[in-house]
């Protein structure tokens, strides 16, 4: 439905994805007959772009799900900088102890 409306009607769908400023400009831009082509790209490119952030936002929704309980527990809050200055560089324990020797 909506691929239809950027076709036929480009600067309404601005407006139902949330996109006023945009759907002003795509209007001044159809009032040329040559600017109705153009516009109808616009639109379905902006189109194409609200679904893909839609499918990240849903993505990252899950992930906050799946993994919110799950995270401070995987956490040592006893291990910092302080205690471990090799962690604090991002050099393993391996790496650690093979400098060491």
């Amino acid at each position: 439905m909506r691929l239809f409306l950027a076709v036929m009607v480009p600067w309404f769908l601005f407006f139902t994805i949330k996109r006023p400023i945009a759907g002003v400009v795509c209007v001044l831009l159809q009032l040329l007959v040559v600017g109705w082509i153009p516009a109808a790209i616009w639109a379905v490119h902006a189109l194409g772009q609200f679904k893909t952030d839609k499918k990240i936002g849903a993505l990252e929704k899950s992930l906050k799900a799946d993994a919110g309980p799950q995270a401070g527990a995987a956490e040592d809050p006893g291990e910092g900088p302080a205690e471990a200055p090799e962690a604090a560089a991002g050099m393993t324990a391996q790496a650690a102890e093979k400098t060491a020797e």
